[in-house]
């Protein structure tokens, strides 16, 4: 994908931000909010219509391994692993998000 395409994760952030403020998603955010191949305008507002909360959760934890020698063993204060790796845990894209259905009466 592209710099600037959009994809799954900024629809729920936006979903997730609509729902935060109590308000409808407009039809220039549905197109914004389209990606060729991903979904269509259509798509974000049958989506938006579905979705009834959106939970995002990060990781702020170290992770259990480093990802380039499988190894734990950490400097702590470095904030690193023994292989020279930065853990970067902060940074990291472990990302997953919890959605609720909407209800009927929605």
């Amino acid at each position: 994908m592209s710099p600037g395409t959009p994809d799954s994760l900024h629809l729920l952030l936006w979903i997730e931000h609509l729902r935060a403020t109590d308000k409808p998603m407009r039809p220039e955010q549905a197109d914004q909010l389209a990606a060729p191949g991903l979904f269509t305008a259509a798509d974000v507002r049958e989506l938006e219509a579905m979705i009834g909360s959106v939970e995002i959760y990060h990781r702020a934890a170290l992770p259990l391994r480093c990802y380039a020698c499988g190894g734990d063993d950490f400097d702590l204060v470095a904030l690193a692993c023994r292989c020279g790796v930065g853990l970067d845990f902060m940074d990291c894209d472990s990302i997953a998000a919890v959605l609720r259905k909407a209800s009927a009466a929605s």
